[in-house]
């Protein structure tokens, strides 16, 4: 418990469980991973090479099979953290009873973010309109104003909805009440829900030290320019392949932690 009362939660602790789980079925993690990132790598290809209405048929596919992969991965990375037996195409099908919800959900929260962006924007826009000729400052500040708020309710709501999916699959929440499980869990625990989520990212960052140290080795040639891309594809594969994956069971971990942090307080 913390001095607050509430049953603490540390994201270290949550980093490392979820690490060991990832560790230990990283196979089929990463398999799974690999049978939606090589269509997604194909379709995005062909999305370049094709101008037209049909680029953005195409785009829709990979946003599609982007949130399968998702729920795919929940599916599997929940299981794995109850020490259940789980294969590829179990997760896969398990997945379908999900997806719609989680669409859903991905969907409301798509549409509040653009909602914010659209309303904090036109009223910088109208506010600076009005204002620009009276004075500068005051056009200049409510611009300014407008910029601040949009960046706040953004990190807000990014942070509050960060488990909305988790829920959908591991509670079968319908893409509201997953909005809302995702708020009511994490309101209490900001800080280990971010911090967890900061350890992540600099592990991203960290894996990707090999890959810079390789493209300050080859330098600016033409040559090298071709090996920096070659490089840089194999390099995403692989570190997409593990830390992909690591990242929904990281929140699949969270999610029970969380859960179980609430419940007792509740009991408390």
């Amino acid at each position: 418990m913390t001095d607050t009362g509430k049953m603490a939660v540390h994201p270290w602790l949550i980093f490392r469980e979820a690490w060991g789980i990832c560790r230990k079925n990283l196979v089929k993690l990463s398999a799974l991973y690999l049978v939606f990132y090589i269509p997604y790598l194909l379709i995005a290809l062909l999305a370049i090479a094709i101008p037209g209405d049909q680029t953005n048929i195409l785009n829709i596919i990979i946003t599609l099979v982007g949130l399968w992969s998702g729920v795919t991965l929940l599916v599997a990375a929940y299981k794995a953290s109850q020490a259940e037996k789980f294969g590829v195409g179990e997760s896969l099908i398990g997945a379908g009873r999900y997806f719609l919800k989680y669409l859903g959900a991905s969907f409301l929260g798509f549409i509040t973010i653009v909602g914010v962006l659209l309303v904090t924007a036109s009223v910088a826009i109208v506010g600076s309109a009005l204002t620009a000729r009276t004075s500068v400052l005051l056009s200049a500040g409510i611009q300014l104003a407008a910029v601040v708020v949009a960046i706040s309710l953004l990190v807000y709501f990014m942070i509050r909805w960060a488990l909305a999916g988790a829920s959908c699959v591991l509670e079968n929440k319908g893409p509201i009440g997953a909005l809302k499980r995702s708020r009511e869990l994490i309101k209490d625990y900001i800080n280990p829900v971010v911090g967890t989520y900061l350890i992540y990212m600099v592990t991203l960052l960290l894996a990707s030290i090999p890959y810079m140290i390789v493209l300050s080795i080859l330098g600016d040639s033409s040559d090298g320019m071709e090996a920096e891309v070659l490089i840089g594809a194999i390099n995403n594969i692989v570190i997409n392949t593990i830390l992909i994956p690591f990242l929904y069971v990281i929140m699949v971990v969270l999610y029970r932690k969380l859960k179980e942090a609430n419940e007792a307080n509740v009991r408390a």
